[in-house]
């Protein structure tokens, strides 16, 4: 989370600049990569909480029955989203 957070904040810093210098194609420039970059990280850190949930949620200390109703909530969450 501190990442990407990290990674707006110097976008940020980056555009505002370069709006300050009136060169706006360099802003939009900035813009779009901060915004793939994002979906980039966003994407990733989505898979990756998708593959280790179970494992994640086990080392939590829920019991099991706990863990696949949470994975079963979480999964129809997501195909309602799709």
């Amino acid at each position: 989370m501190s990442a990407r957070t990290g990674l707006n904040t110097g976008a940020r810093i980056l555009i505002s600049r370069l709006i300050g210098a009136k060169d706006t194609t360099g802003a939009l420039h900035i813009a779009q990569q901060a915004f793939v970059v994002a979906a980039i990280y966003s994407s990733t850190m989505a898979a990756i909480g998708i593959i280790f949930a179970e494992v994640v949620l086990a080392f939590l200390g829920l019991q099991p029955d706990v863990v696949k109703e949470v994975l079963r909530t979480c999964a129809s969450r997501l195909v309602q989203l799709l």
